[in-house]
């Protein structure tokens, strides 16, 4: 029970937020903002003070830039 209960916030944003987004699949343009919305909102759940959201930001641009740079796929 509580497993199929329980779900994590990381599981939430990608079912709720950022796959109705459009997730990946409009162009690279717009998994750099998916992402970034994402993240700012986990920033906001985290804490409403302008530190998460700050926090939020920087992890959502670092993953969009990790994303455009093509670092974020295994080599081989």
């Amino acid at each position: 029970f509580w497993h199929r209960w329980h779900i994590s916030l990381s599981a939430w944003l990608r079912d709720y937020v950022y796959i109705p987004l459009g997730g990946n699949r409009r162009g690279p343009a717009r998994t750099s903002v998916n992402l970034v919305a994402t993240f700012l909102l986990a920033g906001l759940w985290h804490g409403a003070s302008w530190h998460f959201v700050a926090w939020g930001a920087w992890h959502g641009g670092a993953l969009a830039l990790e994303r455009a740079a093509g670092l974020d796929r295994p080599s081989g």
